[in-house]
C-alpha cells in the first residue's frame, strides 16, 4: 500500500463524515452550533490540493479530495440556506 492510497483513504473517510453532516443538516433543517467560517478553511485547503496532488501524480488523493471539496461546498450551501433563507412550515 503506497502513501497516496493511504492518504486517499483518509480523505475519502473525511468526505463520508462531511456528507453525513450534510445529510443531518438537511434532515434537521436548522443549524445547531456551526458557522460557515468553520468550513471555509478546509474548502480552500481542498481546492489547493486539487492543483497540488496532480503535480505529485497522486491520483487516489486527488479523487478523494474532489469528494471532500464537493462535500464542503454542499455543506456551506446548506448552512447558508438554512441559516438565512429557510423559513420552514
Amino acid at each position: 500500500m503506497n502513501l497516496d492510497l493511504i492518504n486517499g483513504i483518509f480523505e475519502f473517510l473525511m468526505s463520508v463524515v462531511i456528507f453525513y453532516s450534510c445529510w443531518q443538516l438537511y434532515k434537521d433543517k436548522e443549524i445547531k452550533g456551526i458557522h460557515v467560517s468553520i468550513v471555509v478553511l478546509p474548502l480552500i485547503w481542498g481546492i489547493f490540493r486539487l492543483f497540488y496532488y496532480p503535480s505529485l501524480d497522486q491520483t487516489y488523493s486527488l479523487f478523494a479530495t474532489s469528494l471532500v471539496v464537493s462535500a464542503n461546498l454542499l455543506y456551506i450551501t446548506l448552512i447558508l440556506y438554512y441559516g438565512k433563507f429557510y423559513h420552514g412550515n
